[in-house]
Protein backbone atom coordinates (compact mmCIF):
# COMPACT_ATOMS: atom_id res chain seq x y z
CA UNK A 1 0.00 0.00 0.00
CA UNK A 2 2.96 2.39 0.96
CA UNK A 3 6.61 2.45 -0.46
CA UNK A 4 9.49 1.88 1.99
CA UNK A 5 11.26 5.30 3.50
CA UNK A 6 12.02 7.30 1.20
CA UNK A 7 15.27 9.88 0.83
CA UNK A 8 15.64 12.84 2.71
CA UNK A 9 16.62 16.09 1.25
CA UNK A 10 19.77 16.26 -0.74
CA UNK A 11 19.55 12.01 -0.76
CA UNK A 12 19.46 11.09 -4.05
CA UNK A 13 16.49 8.85 -5.22
CA UNK A 14 16.45 5.42 -5.57
CA UNK A 15 15.41 3.89 -8.93
CA UNK A 16 13.94 0.62 -8.25
CA UNK A 17 15.28 -2.57 -10.06
CA UNK A 18 13.87 -6.05 -11.27
CA UNK A 19 16.28 -9.01 -10.50
CA UNK A 20 15.24 -11.99 -12.45
CA UNK A 21 16.07 -16.02 -11.55
CA UNK A 22 15.83 -18.24 -13.91
CA UNK A 23 17.74 -21.63 -15.07
CA UNK A 24 16.35 -21.00 -18.59
CA UNK A 25 19.35 -21.17 -21.23
CA UNK A 26 20.98 -17.22 -21.77
CA UNK A 27 19.65 -18.05 -25.91
CA UNK A 28 15.77 -18.59 -24.69
CA UNK A 29 16.22 -15.38 -22.29
CA UNK A 30 17.26 -13.42 -24.97
CA UNK A 31 14.77 -14.66 -27.33
CA UNK A 32 11.90 -13.83 -24.08
CA UNK A 33 13.25 -10.92 -23.24
CA UNK A 34 13.09 -9.60 -27.35
CA UNK A 35 9.79 -10.47 -27.54
CA UNK A 36 8.81 -8.82 -24.70
CA UNK A 37 10.78 -5.73 -26.29
CA UNK A 38 9.04 -5.70 -29.49
CA UNK A 39 5.54 -5.76 -27.70
CA UNK A 40 6.30 -3.51 -25.88
CA UNK A 41 6.97 -1.49 -29.06
CA UNK A 42 3.90 -2.46 -30.83
CA UNK A 43 1.88 -1.35 -27.94
CA UNK A 44 2.87 1.72 -27.70
CA UNK A 45 2.96 2.18 -31.97
CA UNK A 46 -1.28 1.51 -31.33
CA UNK A 47 -1.55 3.75 -28.31
CA UNK A 48 -0.18 6.74 -30.72
CA UNK A 49 -1.95 5.70 -34.10
CA UNK A 50 -5.26 7.47 -35.21
CA UNK A 51 -7.33 4.81 -35.79
CA UNK A 52 -6.70 4.57 -31.92
CA UNK A 53 -7.68 7.74 -30.76
CA UNK A 54 -10.82 7.35 -33.35
CA UNK A 55 -11.55 4.19 -31.30
CA UNK A 56 -11.59 6.21 -27.99
CA UNK A 57 -14.37 8.43 -29.85
CA UNK A 58 -16.29 5.71 -30.98
CA UNK A 59 -15.96 4.26 -27.87
CA UNK A 60 -17.66 7.16 -26.35
CA UNK A 61 -20.65 8.02 -28.79
CA UNK A 62 -21.45 4.33 -28.91
CA UNK A 63 -21.02 2.66 -25.44
CA UNK A 64 -23.04 1.94 -23.24
CA UNK A 65 -23.82 2.03 -19.03
CA UNK A 66 -20.70 3.50 -16.77
CA UNK A 67 -18.99 5.79 -19.67
CA UNK A 68 -19.11 9.18 -20.54
CA UNK A 69 -21.59 8.70 -22.95
CA UNK A 70 -24.32 8.27 -20.22
CA UNK A 71 -24.34 11.88 -19.56
CA UNK A 72 -24.60 15.18 -21.55
CA UNK A 73 -21.26 15.89 -22.22
CA UNK A 74 -18.54 16.00 -25.23
CA UNK A 75 -14.68 14.67 -26.28
CA UNK A 76 -12.45 16.62 -28.08
CA UNK A 77 -9.70 15.06 -29.99
CA UNK A 78 -6.09 15.43 -28.66
CA UNK A 79 -3.60 17.71 -30.82
CA UNK A 80 0.37 16.86 -31.54
CA UNK A 81 2.57 17.24 -28.13
CA UNK A 82 4.24 20.27 -28.36
CA UNK A 83 6.67 19.23 -25.17
CA UNK A 84 7.06 20.94 -21.79
CA UNK A 85 9.70 23.28 -20.54
CA UNK A 86 10.14 21.38 -17.60
CA UNK A 87 10.32 17.42 -16.48
CA UNK A 88 11.34 15.06 -13.89
CA UNK A 89 14.88 14.25 -15.61
CA UNK A 90 17.18 14.90 -17.21
CA UNK A 91 18.79 18.39 -18.18
CA UNK A 92 14.89 20.18 -18.01
CA UNK A 93 14.46 17.33 -14.06
CA UNK A 94 14.12 18.92 -10.94
CA UNK A 95 17.88 19.45 -10.05
CA UNK A 96 17.33 22.15 -13.02
CA UNK A 97 14.58 23.95 -11.87
CA UNK A 98 16.51 26.44 -9.78
CA UNK A 99 18.65 27.32 -12.70
CA UNK A 100 15.38 26.93 -15.65
CA UNK A 101 13.09 29.39 -13.37
CA UNK A 102 15.00 31.29 -10.60
CA UNK A 103 12.26 33.62 -9.50
CA UNK A 104 10.67 30.89 -6.83
CA UNK A 105 12.17 27.46 -7.76
CA UNK A 106 15.12 28.83 -5.89
CA UNK A 107 13.32 29.91 -3.04
CA UNK A 108 14.11 29.30 0.34
CA UNK A 109 10.31 28.12 1.41
CA UNK A 110 9.68 25.27 -1.51
CA UNK A 111 7.18 22.32 -1.55
CA UNK A 112 6.93 19.28 -1.50
CA UNK A 113 8.32 18.78 2.28
CA UNK A 114 8.91 16.07 5.11
CA UNK A 115 6.12 15.76 7.67
CA UNK A 116 6.09 14.02 10.68
CA UNK A 117 4.11 14.58 13.94
CA UNK A 118 7.28 14.39 16.36
CA UNK A 119 8.67 17.32 14.59
CA UNK A 120 6.36 19.09 13.87
CA UNK A 121 4.10 21.63 16.74
CA UNK A 122 0.77 20.24 17.45
CA UNK A 123 -2.23 22.27 17.22
CA UNK A 124 -6.09 21.56 18.04
CA UNK A 125 -7.99 20.52 14.89
CA UNK A 126 -11.27 21.72 16.49
CA UNK A 127 -9.81 25.20 16.39
CA UNK A 128 -9.09 25.52 13.04
CA UNK A 129 -11.51 22.99 10.97
CA UNK A 130 -11.72 23.16 7.00
CA UNK A 131 -14.96 24.18 5.99
CA UNK A 132 -16.02 22.30 2.61
CA UNK A 133 -18.66 24.15 0.80
CA UNK A 134 -18.65 22.04 -2.61
CA UNK A 135 -22.21 22.87 -3.98
CA UNK A 136 -21.81 22.78 -7.93
CA UNK A 137 -19.21 20.81 -9.80
CA UNK A 138 -20.87 20.73 -13.31
CA UNK A 139 -19.34 20.71 -16.10
CA UNK A 140 -16.91 18.81 -14.51
CA UNK A 141 -13.56 18.52 -17.08
CA UNK A 142 -11.27 16.03 -17.24
CA UNK A 143 -8.45 17.36 -19.42
CA UNK A 144 -4.72 15.92 -20.47
CA UNK A 145 -2.13 18.52 -20.01
CA UNK A 146 0.70 16.88 -21.46
CA UNK A 147 2.11 16.11 -17.97
CA UNK A 148 -0.80 15.38 -16.17
CA UNK A 149 -4.63 14.77 -15.71
CA UNK A 150 -6.19 18.25 -14.96
CA UNK A 151 -9.78 17.79 -13.40
CA UNK A 152 -11.66 21.42 -13.34
CA UNK A 153 -15.24 21.76 -11.34
CA UNK A 154 -18.09 24.16 -12.53
CA UNK A 155 -18.00 27.39 -14.53
CA UNK A 156 -18.94 29.79 -11.28
CA UNK A 157 -16.10 29.02 -8.67
CA UNK A 158 -17.54 30.79 -6.08
CA UNK A 159 -19.78 27.77 -5.60
CA UNK A 160 -17.48 25.72 -4.97
CA UNK A 161 -15.02 26.63 -2.11
CA UNK A 162 -13.78 25.58 1.52
CA UNK A 163 -12.71 27.93 4.38
CA UNK A 164 -9.73 27.61 6.26
CA UNK A 165 -7.32 29.30 8.65
CA UNK A 166 -4.02 30.88 6.54
CA UNK A 167 -0.56 31.03 7.59
CA UNK A 168 -1.26 34.47 8.92
CA UNK A 169 -4.16 33.18 11.39
CA UNK A 170 -6.48 34.56 9.48
CA UNK A 171 -9.79 32.93 8.49
CA UNK A 172 -10.70 33.59 4.31
CA UNK A 173 -13.01 31.33 1.83
CA UNK A 174 -10.72 29.93 -0.79
CA UNK A 175 -12.63 28.55 -4.34
CA UNK A 176 -11.36 25.74 -6.13
CA UNK A 177 -10.21 26.02 -9.37
CA UNK A 178 -8.78 22.41 -10.17
CA UNK A 179 -7.32 19.02 -9.08
CA UNK A 180 -3.97 17.21 -10.58
CA UNK A 181 -2.49 13.89 -9.93
CA UNK A 182 1.26 13.08 -9.30
CA UNK A 183 2.69 9.41 -8.53
CA UNK A 184 4.53 8.88 -6.51
CA UNK A 185 3.25 10.87 -3.40
CA UNK A 186 5.13 14.20 -3.14
CA UNK A 187 5.25 14.88 0.51
CA UNK A 188 6.08 12.17 2.59
CA UNK A 189 4.40 11.15 6.17
CA UNK A 190 6.30 9.53 8.80
CA UNK A 191 8.41 8.01 6.58
CA UNK A 192 5.91 6.61 4.09
CA UNK A 193 5.33 7.49 0.47
CA UNK A 194 1.97 7.19 -0.97
CA UNK A 195 1.86 5.85 -4.71
CA UNK A 196 -0.65 8.57 -5.70
CA UNK A 197 -1.43 12.22 -4.51
CA UNK A 198 -4.03 14.60 -5.36
CA UNK A 199 -3.85 18.41 -5.05
CA UNK A 200 -6.60 20.30 -4.69
CA UNK A 201 -5.98 23.98 -5.75
CA UNK A 202 -7.73 27.06 -4.39
CA UNK A 203 -7.59 30.41 -4.70
CA UNK A 204 -8.76 33.28 -2.50
CA UNK A 205 -10.16 36.62 -4.26
CA UNK A 206 -6.62 38.34 -2.83
CA UNK A 207 -4.87 36.32 -5.09
CA UNK A 208 -3.49 33.66 -2.47
CA UNK A 209 -3.42 29.89 -2.93
CA UNK A 210 -4.28 27.33 -0.69
CA UNK A 211 -3.70 23.72 -1.45
CA UNK A 212 -5.58 20.53 -0.44
CA UNK A 213 -2.96 16.99 -0.39
CA UNK A 214 -4.49 14.07 -0.66
CA UNK A 215 -3.08 10.35 -0.36
CA UNK A 216 -4.69 7.72 -1.98
CA UNK A 217 -3.93 3.85 -1.72
CA UNK A 218 -5.77 0.80 -2.65
CA UNK A 219 -8.95 -0.73 -0.95
CA UNK A 220 -11.15 -3.12 -1.49
CA UNK A 221 -14.20 -1.58 -2.32
CA UNK A 222 -14.95 1.16 -5.24
CA UNK A 223 -14.47 5.07 -4.42
CA UNK A 224 -17.62 6.80 -4.94
CA UNK A 225 -16.04 9.54 -6.76
CA UNK A 226 -14.78 7.62 -9.60
CA UNK A 227 -16.41 5.56 -11.68
CA UNK A 228 -14.95 1.72 -10.99
CA UNK A 229 -14.14 1.71 -15.18
CA UNK A 230 -12.43 4.72 -14.44
CA UNK A 231 -9.64 4.49 -17.85
CA UNK A 232 -12.49 5.10 -20.18
CA UNK A 233 -12.81 8.62 -18.63
CA UNK A 234 -8.97 9.57 -18.89
CA UNK A 235 -7.79 11.17 -21.74
CA UNK A 236 -4.80 9.78 -23.30
CA UNK A 237 -3.97 12.10 -25.78
CA UNK A 238 -2.24 15.74 -25.66
CA UNK A 239 -5.24 18.44 -24.51
CA UNK A 240 -7.71 15.70 -25.09
CA UNK A 241 -10.67 16.56 -22.81
CA UNK A 242 -14.08 14.98 -21.10
CA UNK A 243 -16.57 17.59 -20.48
CA UNK A 244 -19.66 16.38 -17.90
CA UNK A 245 -22.37 19.18 -18.69
CA UNK A 246 -25.17 17.66 -16.48
CA UNK A 247 -25.15 15.85 -13.73
CA UNK A 248 -23.75 11.98 -12.97
CA UNK A 249 -22.95 9.64 -10.16
CA UNK A 250 -19.19 10.36 -10.98
CA UNK A 251 -16.83 13.01 -10.16
CA UNK A 252 -19.38 14.87 -7.66
CA UNK A 253 -19.09 12.65 -4.38
CA UNK A 254 -16.40 14.84 -2.23
CA UNK A 255 -17.52 13.25 0.77
CA UNK A 256 -15.87 10.26 -0.62
CA UNK A 257 -12.24 11.97 -1.97
CA UNK A 258 -11.36 13.24 1.11
CA UNK A 259 -10.11 11.37 4.20
CA UNK A 260 -12.97 11.14 6.77
CA UNK A 261 -10.75 12.32 9.71
CA UNK A 262 -9.71 16.20 8.90
CA UNK A 263 -6.26 15.42 10.87
CA UNK A 264 -3.52 17.33 8.54
CA UNK A 265 -0.29 18.92 8.52
CA UNK A 266 0.09 22.60 7.53
CA UNK A 267 3.04 24.82 6.46
CA UNK A 268 3.85 27.98 4.55
CA UNK A 269 5.44 26.22 0.96
CA UNK A 270 5.09 26.44 -2.59
CA UNK A 271 3.49 24.91 -5.73
CA UNK A 272 5.46 21.30 -6.81
CA UNK A 273 6.22 22.32 -10.28
CA UNK A 274 7.48 25.50 -12.40
CA UNK A 275 7.45 28.14 -11.72
CA UNK A 276 7.42 27.08 -8.11
CA UNK A 277 5.75 30.42 -6.84
CA UNK A 278 5.60 30.58 -3.26
CA UNK A 279 3.40 31.66 -0.49
CA UNK A 280 0.65 28.89 -0.78
CA UNK A 281 -1.20 27.83 2.46
CA UNK A 282 -0.34 23.92 2.07
CA UNK A 283 -2.86 21.91 3.84
CA UNK A 284 -1.64 17.99 4.14
CA UNK A 285 -4.03 15.16 4.89
CA UNK A 286 -2.68 12.75 7.90
CA UNK A 287 -4.80 9.82 6.51
CA UNK A 288 -5.13 7.99 3.06
CA UNK A 289 -8.25 7.63 0.75
CA UNK A 290 -9.02 4.29 -0.51
CA UNK A 291 -9.67 3.46 -4.45
CA UNK A 292 -10.62 -0.12 -6.03
CA UNK A 293 -7.76 -1.75 -7.34
CA UNK A 294 -9.03 -0.85 -10.72
CA UNK A 295 -9.48 2.67 -9.94
CA UNK A 296 -6.02 3.02 -8.18
CA UNK A 297 -4.21 0.83 -11.35
CA UNK A 298 -6.20 3.28 -13.55
CA UNK A 299 -5.43 6.19 -12.48
CA UNK A 300 -1.40 4.75 -12.52
CA UNK A 301 -1.83 3.46 -16.03
CA UNK A 302 -2.05 7.03 -17.37
CA UNK A 303 0.78 8.01 -16.03
CA UNK A 304 2.59 5.86 -19.72
CA UNK A 305 1.33 8.34 -21.96
CA UNK A 306 3.62 10.88 -19.74
CA UNK A 307 7.05 8.62 -20.03
CA UNK A 308 9.16 11.90 -21.97
CA UNK A 309 8.06 13.58 -19.19
CA UNK A 310 8.69 11.31 -16.20
CA UNK A 311 11.85 10.31 -14.56
CA UNK A 312 13.36 6.91 -15.11
CA UNK A 313 11.17 5.33 -12.65
CA UNK A 314 8.04 6.67 -14.65
CA UNK A 315 7.49 8.80 -11.80
CA UNK A 316 6.14 12.69 -11.73
CA UNK A 317 6.95 13.67 -8.25
CA UNK A 318 9.42 16.58 -7.15
CA UNK A 319 12.16 15.19 -4.49
CA UNK A 320 11.89 16.69 -1.10
CA UNK A 321 12.87 20.18 -0.20
CA UNK A 322 14.72 21.62 2.78
CA UNK A 323 12.72 23.07 5.07
CA UNK A 324 14.84 26.24 5.81
CA UNK A 325 13.45 26.73 9.29
CA UNK A 326 10.15 26.09 8.64
CA UNK A 327 8.37 23.86 11.19
CA UNK A 328 4.83 22.02 10.08
CA UNK A 329 1.88 22.04 12.48
CA UNK A 330 -0.31 18.95 12.97
CA UNK A 331 -3.93 19.20 13.69
CA UNK A 332 -5.44 16.75 15.27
Amino acid sequence: RFLPLIPKPGEPRRIPTLTIQTSAPPATMKLLLTTALLSGLAAAHWDSHPHQKKLHAHKKSSSKGKTATTYDGELTMPDPWTGSAYSYDGDTGPSEWPTLFPDACAGASQSPIYLDPSTASSGNLNSRPIAFNYTNPYPVSITNKGNHIDLTFGNDSSLNTIEITTQSGVRKTFKLLGCHFHSHSEHAIAGMSAVIEAHWVHQADDGELAVLGTMYEKGDEPNAFFPDELEGFLPIGYKQKFTFNSPSPYFSDFTAIFPSSQSHYTYPGSLTTPPCTEGLSWNVFAESVKLSSQQYYHLLKINEHFLNYANRAGATNRPLQQLNGRTPTYWN
